[in-house]
């Protein structure tokens, strides 16, 4: 397992005078981890969202964020006590917080892979009645559309 370290600076403080209002913006670095030197989890000043690795990737914004979320979920979402994982999807939610983002749509993420595991289990299943449907086809000699094996269904 990589050794990394967790730097977390400016976590959105704010001073006010009587004249204005200075808010620092939030930056969170992971160094070395996951085999990358570091990456910055931060504000820009556009108050949107940034994760920016060493090697260059970046994703910008809230769509970009959105997009690191579900590659990070694609690749190590299996297992949601996986360190990368878990430490990554940390950090988004820290960066959504910081920024008031609207929190990530876990509850989607899971009926998708409950409905995946769904489909793998009732495989077999599915291709045996649409094998059925496509013998009564064959053997009415019935032109057997989209339609009609919705119909069947």
């Amino acid at each position: 397992m990589n050794d990394f370290i967790l730097e977390v600076r400016n976590l959105s403080k704010c001073e006010s005078s009587e004249n204005m209002a200075f808010k620092e913006r939030y930056h969170s670095r992971l160094n070395n981890f996951n085999n990358h030197k570091w990456v910055d989890f931060y504000e820009d000043g556009d108050g949107q969202p940034n994760v920016h690795w060493a090697e260059g990737c970046h994703d910008i914004g809230l769509e970009g964020l959105n997009n690191f979320e579900t590659r990070v979920n694609k690749e190590y979402g299996e297992d949601k006590n996986n360190l990368i994982y878990r430490t990554y999807m940390l950090e988004s939610d820290k960066l959504r917080l910081a920024l008031n983002l609207q929190a990530r749509n876990i509850g989607a993420i899971i009926q998708i892979n409950n409905f995946n595991s769904l489909l793998e289990e009732r495989k077999d299943k599915i291709k045996e009645h649409l094998n059925k449907l496509l013998e009564i086809c064959q053997d009415k000699e019935v032109e057997c559309d989209d339609e009609y094996f919705a119909s069947k269904i």
